[in-house]
């Protein structure tokens, strides 16, 4: 069985695991492209490119995400105490869609893990 640990540190954990580099993914393309656009090294006539940039740091982020929401919410299942509280706080902390949401079904996992997943979620409720 694995330590247990507080719905409030999965969550810190959680926006650091998951929404930290989710931020970078989005910010920093931009951010790296805007560098090179004020160094001189991209022509100011070319700064509609950075539509394409945001998009695909907005993708990559969302991939991110895709793949390590689900991972993160398993490890934390396995550790916490009370699963349904560490639910309510990482939709509230924006970490995870609420149970049923349109962008849950974005998240990227196997089905051992979403049977396992359910079973600790299941098992949390009796």
């Amino acid at each position: 069985m694995s330590q247990r640990i507080s719905t409030s540190r999965a969550t810190w954990l959680g926006l650091l695991v998951v929404n930290a580099p989710v931020l970078f993914l989005l910010c920093g393309p931009l951010f790296i492209f805007s560098q090179f656009v004020d160094d001189g090294a991209i022509s100011r006539s070319y700064n509609w490119l950075g539509l394409l940039v945001f998009g695909a740091g907005f993708l990559l982020a969302w991939i991110w995400w895709s793949v390590s929401a689900p991972k993160w919410r398993l490890w934390a299942y396995q550790r916490v105490e009370d699963i349904a509280e560490l639910k309510a706080r990482s939709v509230s902390v924006g970490l995870t869609w609420p149970d049923g949401h349109f962008f849950e079904r974005t998240e990227v996992k196997s089905r051992s893990h979403a049977r396992r997943e359910k079973e600790l979620d299941t098992t949390a409720r009796k």
